[in-house]
């Protein structure tokens, strides 16, 4: 049986029905178990007192899902891993996945196998492993087993089937989880970043997010569609899933809308690579593809490529006949929906609004856009977005609270949402302002430049009827004045922000997660140059942590575009190197010297949208021979 967390009855563990037991979590936010893990959590924290021997017939194994990112990334997989072994239970496979590493498949693979060795010595769950992979006998047992079973069907009518794109639905029989644009502004042209206001039946308050299923772009499609030589409106069913019936009440679906809506087809991950080496018929390309399955992934994985530009690279690879198609459909990583923080308030009827950015990555030679945020910054007035709403803990005090917000680009989103709430609470049904009881509200907002100052429009309009007290920006890159930064903004007015803590006042922090991290060092540096020891600064943080007054909903670096771009610049640098190596150009000698990858890189400098920039350099040795190194050059 395979379900959530909160669907496991945790009883059938102590009722002895349930003795073997697999457990893949993740750690939400800085050390907190995710929303459907609830019951996991309080069936362990609950049990501390219990017997140790409670649960000594289970065995169990658990692959603990994070990013190294953030400062606490696998705790909740290792809370359960401790609290279960401490009630008797015993571990068998122990993991860890770092979505930074970009190996999430290959961490499960080990993992898996770990845990699957083990049960493997039990007979029926052999017979289990066996029955569902003696359809595909030909695939090597590390290639995830397709998630579900297609049967393709020659005709079929597909008339119940709907548009292929949602755009085409009339607005009368738009389903209710579609929202309609209502306008796209593009609020910064040098960082890429967008307001879009979306129409719909919505019930929804500021500090949730909204969680918005992209689509593929159509011409990538077609293109897909073309090399895999099926016609694109191919209907196939689903026979053990209901993965469709949602979009339209059944469970068939045809390859054009399966490849634009429901499959990711801009992720090469290892398991496609090994079933295309499997389909291959020139005898290079097999060298390659096998190559890449083994030392070559970490190097292939930093070029970015997408599906359609692997396929085009190597044309032998043929998927052709339904069973191969179906195995490829099968592999597929889902397309996932996209989580955006509202930058609205609930009180806007019918109305909701979000701000992002167009992620760029990839080096220069093939830059690439997200999936998502160019899906959505191509949309048109009077389009659908599939969307729905999802509730968070991010929530804005009663208005007599006093409120410190920090935020750089696209993190100052919820706040937008925040200062329309309180402006529209001091509003009286006479249209006049109510400032008696209500609490400061201060935003500290980091970006680049004025240019870069997202929906000032609404901030300004806030500051006019007293949804906003104050807003202090800091600009990292505007001509005339030294750079400055959040933390910047924070140490030059700590003295009101450590006044609003003192009297009950809240702290949010939204962005990248080194914001956080940034806020906590510049108030206990501050209140130690205050005059507090470093022990009482440390106290009294814990304390604002503790009674939750410091309120965090960050990211992690696994968005940062700059990143890949790094590592594909450090990987050619290396690449460079090396040949001028086997040229003589230069080679061993008794002194080096650095070669910095990018003459504009900054050393260990943290920029306004809270990602680290790093110079990355490579040692190489020159010849002390200066004539005979000038020689060679001029070769």
């Amino acid at each position: 049986k395979v379900c959530s967390a909160n669907e496991f009855d945790m009883n059938s563990l102590t009722l002895e029905k349930t003795t073997k037991l697999a457990i893949i979590t993740s750690t939400y936010g800085n050390g907190e178990p995710p929303e459907n893990a609830s019951s996991l959590y309080e069936f362990i924290a609950s049990s501390k007192d219990k017997n140790p021997s409670l649960l000594s017939t289970v065995e169990f194994g658990v692959l603990s899902l994070g990013s190294t990112a953030y400062p606490n990334p696998f705790v909740f997989g290792k809370f359960v891993e401790q609290g279960l072994q401490k009630l008797g239970a015993k571990l068998i496979a122990s993991g860890n996945s770092d979505e930074i590493s970009f190996d999430e498949e290959r961490d499960f693979v080990k993992w898996y196998t770990n845990f699957m060795s083990y049960m493997s010595n039990l007979s029926n769950v052999s017979k289990l492993s066996k029955s569902a992979t003696e359809e595909f006998s030909d695939v090597p047992l590390d290639i995830v087993v397709p998630r579900f079973n297609l049967k393709f069907t020659e005709k079929s009518s597909s008339a119940n089937l709907r548009s292929d794109n949602p755009q085409n639905y009339p607005p009368s029989n738009a389903p209710s989880n579609f929202l309609q644009v209502e306008s796209l502004k593009l609020e910064s042209k040098s960082a890429s970043i967008y307001s879009l206001v979306l129409a719909g039946n919505l019930n929804y308050e500021a500090g949730d997010e909204l969680v918005i299923f992209p689509t593929n772009p159509s011409s990538m499609v077609a293109r897909l569609i073309k090399r895999l030589g099926y016609p694109g409106d191919t209907i196939f069913e689903t026979a053990d899933t209901n993965l469709f019936s949602s979009e339209f009440g059944s469970n068939t679906c045809t390859l054009r809308l399966a490849l634009s809506r429901f499959l990711s087809i801009h992720t090469i991950t290892p398991s496609l690579v090994k079933f295309f080496s499997l389909r291959t018929t020139d005898p290079k390309e097999i060298e390659i593809l096998t190559s890449l399955t083994g030392d070559g992934w970490a190097a292939f994985k930093l070029k970015n490529y997408c599906l359609l530009e692997f396929l085009e690279m190597y044309p032998s690879v043929s998927l052709s006949g339904a069973e191969n198609l179906a195995i490829f459909l099968g592999i597929l990583p889902p397309l996932v929906p996209r989580y955006y923080s509202v930058a609205s308030s609930g009180e806007n009827s019918g109305k909701i609004r979000i701000v992002f950015k167009v992620v760029e990555y990839g080096d220069f030679q093939n830059r690439k856009e997200g999936v998502a945020s160019s899906y959505l910054s191509n949309l048109q007035d009077g389009d659908y977005v599939k969307a729905f709403i999802k509730k968070s803990n991010f929530k804005l005090p009663p208005r007599n609270v006093d409120i410190v917000m920090v935020g750089a680009g696209t993190g100052i989103s919820p706040f937008l949402g925040f200062v329309e709430d309180r402006r529209l609470q001091l509003e009286s049904s006479h249209g006049k302002v109510q400032l008696e009881n209500s609490g400061k509200t201060i935003l500290f907002y980091g970006s680049r430049s004025e240019d870069d100052f997202v929906c000032q429009d609404l901030w300004n309009k806030s500051m006019d009827f007293h949804g906003l007290d104050k807003i202090v920006n800091c600009f990292s890159a505007k001509l005339g004045i030294p750079k400055s930064y959040v933390q910047d903004g924070i140490r030059q007015n700590y003295s009101q922000v450590k006044k609003i803590l003192d009297n009950g006042g809240i702290i949010f922090s939204c962005g990248d997660v080194k914001i956080g991290s940034a806020i906590r060092e510049t108030m206990i540096a501050c209140m130690k140059s205050d005059g507090m020891t470093a022990s009482a600064a440390m106290t009294y943080w814990d304390k604002i942590v503790s009674e939750r007054r410091f309120r965090r909903s960050e990211w992690g670096l696994v968005e940062d575009p700059e990143a890949d771009v790094r590592r594909a610049r450090l990987a050619r640098w290396r690449r460079s190197v090396k040949t001028l190596i086997a040229f003589g150009i230069i080679g061993r000698g008794h002194r080096t010297e650095d070669i910095a990858l990018d003459p504009s890189s900054q050393t260990d400098s943290e920029s306004s949208d809270g990602k680290t920039e790093v110079t990355h350099s490579i040692e190489v040795e020159v010849f002390e021979d200066k004539k005979k190194e000038k020689k060679q050059m001029k070769k």
